[in-house]
């Protein structure tokens, strides 16, 4: 009677949230510079016009798009990530990008294109992982 075998124990971890918020940051910034070295070698994903105002370079979009993917963000959401802390302008942007100009991005790009920078990606991580 005096035992509870029933009843469940909840264990809870505490976590240190600096050094999670720091391991974030820092997969982040693998993650950026590592899909820029990438991106850079790669040509154009798509022809730029030459009319009208001058567009955002499309290799930082593919850069943001790929950021937008890994984090799951809507489009509003990659916005709002990429103004904060002024996140844009390591991507290689002037100013950010609106939601529709990534959204326009989206669907300029090939497939192929970030299929290939994705496996590219899991290259560079199996050789520091050593898989």
């Amino acid at each position: 009677m005096g035992c509870n075998k029933d009843k469940k124990v909840d264990r809870k971890f505490k976590t240190n949230w600096k050094i999670y918020n720091l391991a974030m940051k820092n997969e982040d910034e693998w993650f950026i510079q590592n899909a820029k070295k990438i991106i850079d070698r790669m040509p154009e994903p798509w022809e730029i016009s030459k009319r009208g105002r001058p567009p955002h370079p499309p290799k930082s979009l593919v850069q943001a798009l790929l950021l937008k993917s890994k984090h799951q963000k809507t489009y509003r959401g990659l916005e709002s990530f990429l103004r904060e802390g002024k996140r844009y302008k390591r991507l290689g942007f002037n100013s950010p990008p609106s939601k529709s100009t990534l959204q326009e991005a989206m669907v300029k790009v090939p497939k192929e294109y970030l299929e290939k920078i994705e496996y590219e990606l899991s290259n560079v991580l199996k050789k520091q992982k050593d898989i």
